[in-house]
């Protein structure tokens, strides 16, 4: 399994010793070890409790390690587990439905959040407008009600975010 991680470098520096060095990467390799190992678990759909967490803390190794001498590049960790460990994990259970809940989902949003989101829908809108109007006229196609058989006007819902004349401006 690799993983990139979000440090720079390896923590040690030009003046460390080979030991120091090694050191300080063994510290950055087990700081992401456990985004390795739910990785690993989600990937291979194992069960995700804490008995097959530390099953794989035990059993998971540094295969290898990167970082480009380029800037800004990331530290990579390639991350392993014998086969017989993860093969070993009890399966996911298949009634885990946290994701699918019945019924509808409260949502809460901030008053100053909603004008920057309006924005970025009707920019949205435009753009799908532009490209309703270029696949009208190259693929003779065209968006219609479904019912009435009228036409659909998207380019009355969108803009480029600085006017108030769409309708989606109008809604805030």
């Amino acid at each position: 399994m690799a993983v990139t991680t979000r440090v720079e470098t390896t923590g040690a520096n030009s003046s460390s010793s080979e030991a120091e060095a090694d050191e300080a990467l063994m510290k950055r390799f087990n700081d992401y070890k456990d985004e390795a190992i739910e990785a690993l678990l989600d990937g291979f759909q194992k069960d995700d409790g804490i008995e097959s967490f530390n099953v794989m803390r035990a059993a998971i190794e540094m295969e290898d390690w990167d970082l480009e001498a380029r800037p800004k590049s990331r530290l990579k960790f390639l991350y392993s587990v014998p086969f017989d460990v993860l093969n070993g994990l009890e399966e996911a259970s298949e009634d885990n439905n946290d994701d699918e809940e019945d019924g509808p989902l409260p949502t809460t949003f901030l008053a100053s959040e909603l004008v920057q989101m309006n924005i970025r829908v009707r920019k949205g809108l435009n753009l799908y407008a532009r490209y309703a109007k270029v696949s009208q006229v190259l693929d003779k196609e065209t968006l219609i009600f479904i019912e009435s058989r009228k036409p659909f006007a998207l380019e009355d819902y969108g803009d480029a975010g600085f006017s108030t004349n769409s309708v989606m401006a109008r809604v805030i």
